[in-house]
């Protein structure tokens, strides 16, 4: 049976805030997710699931290859997912695995697909990053919750920021990283700075 968790997306309506469309999710948990254009993106299991923020017209599921290192896909995928859509017109679908104080390693994955996020194309992995503490930095600042990705108009450079509540009882932060590609064309995450919140 469906979760009675769900998703709440809020539309502002002359300076108020109501309740505009309520999700049922398939699962207790699903991930955090992210707009893009009209649809709200988020990750189910191992699948990621694509809505129409204006009505029910699409609700597009598509499972995550499992052709990552640990053979999981977007499993798990607690840590947040994200999506922009690319200059040549594919749309690269983050994912960030294991959430909170999951045991597991900690990755970032990239997917792309042709079109907008809503097309059925298929998902291709094309890269993963395990989480790498830059020399010199105090503290654990792997954790995700959720995160975001974002992009620099100037430059058409892509940004992630990865954010998690207390840890330790003591401290919540923001992580900032930059998407790089590499010599053959695969995707890795660039660990920039943390911003400490308390």
């Amino acid at each position: 049976p469906p979760s009675l968790d769900g998703f709440r997306i809020v539309q502002l309506s002359d300076g108020r805030k109501q309740l505009d469309t309520l999700v049922r999710s398939t699962i207790a948990h699903p991930s955090g997710g992210q707009i893009l254009g009209g649809y709200f993106a988020f990750a189910e299991h191992n699948s990621l699931r694509v809505l129409d923020v204006d009505g029910p017209a699409t609700d597009l599921r598509q499972t995550f290859p499992r052709t990552d290192s640990l053979r999981i896909g977007g499993d798990g995928a607690g840590g947040g997912l994200g999506a922009v859509r690319l200059s040549d017109g594919r749309t690269m679908i983050v994912v960030s695995t294991p959430g909170g104080d999951g045991s597991a390693t900690r990755r970032t994955l990239f997917y792309v697909k042709d079109g907008d996020i809503a097309e059925p194309a298929p998902l291709r992995l094309v890269g993963e990053t395990p989480y790498a503490q830059p020399a010199g930095w105090n503290g654990d600042y792997q954790r995700s919750e959720n995160f975001s990705v974002l992009t620099e108009c100037s430059t058409g450079k892509i940004y992630t920021l990865h954010a998690t509540g207390e840890v330790d009882g003591v401290r919540a932060y923001f992580r900032l990283s930059r998407v790089d590609t590499t010599a053959d064309g695969q995707a890795r995450l660039t660990t920039i700075k943390a911003y400490n919140t308390s």
